[in-house]
């Protein structure tokens, strides 16, 4: 009999939420098309929980994946090295993990409607790997001779991250959250050492639910 009272309670409290001016916090979940640099594109998620300090202030701890890449769905080293006989080849894939803090300032904050921007300050993980195959020609003698030298790189890194970007949800009556978010990641500061995709532009729909 406990354990069924408190079944109902939880589920009562998900459906039905608090008021809306009891509303909080969220928790939203999006998901994102990815544009990187170099003609990289792909897809991401994240997830966060939110906590409004005040009318126009509202706290964000946010994690995200974002991964592209322009390799061929079935890469073959020794068929792109034939090609690299005809010029130049590259291929580029990334994946970048991002854990942050966020602070939305409210432009709009309601009972059914909010909208930010936003800004804040994380860490990210990159995992990436460069293909590239070229052809030299040369003189052995009076023979011209054909070197095709491919090399992959692959890299793993992390960087102090910073973050921007909007968001706007509709708030139904029951609490549930329906909106979208842009969002750009860049590293905090630039590594010219690093030689790969540190930093990626989002777009996307974002589901939640504020409590």
């Amino acid at each position: 009999m406990k354990i069924s009272f408190i079944v109902t309670l939880l589920l009562g409290l998900l459906c039905n939420g608090a008021s809306a001016q009891d509303r909080l916090n969220t928790l939203a979940f999006s998901g994102h098309y990815v544009d990187f640099d170099d003609y990289v594109s792909g897809a991401g998620f994240s997830a966060g929980y939110q906590r409004q300090l005040n009318d126009w202030l509202t706290l964000e701890a946010l994690v995200s994946h974002a991964g592209g890449s322009t390799f061929p769905r079935n890469f073959d080293s020794a068929q792109a090295s034939e090609q690299a006989a005809l010029g130049f080849v590259s291929y580029s894939k990334t994946s970048i993990q991002n854990a942050g803090i966020n602070l939305h300032l409210s432009f709009i904050n309601s009972t059914h409607h909010f909208l930010s921007f936003n800004a804040g300050l994380g860490c990210m993980f990159i995992n990436a790997t460069d293909y590239q195959a070229f052809t030299e020609n040369y003189f052995n003698g009076q023979e011209m001779q054909t070197i095709t030298s491919p090399q992959t790189l692959s890299r793993q890194t992390s960087y102090l991250s910073k973050s921007f970007g909007f968001q706007y949800r509709y708030i139904f009556t029951n609490g549930f959250t329906l909106g979208a978010d842009f969002m750009v990641v860049k590293s905090f500061k630039s590594d010219v050492n690093f030689y790969g995709l540190d930093n990626y532009r989002a777009v996307g729909v974002t589901i939640g639910k504020s409590f």
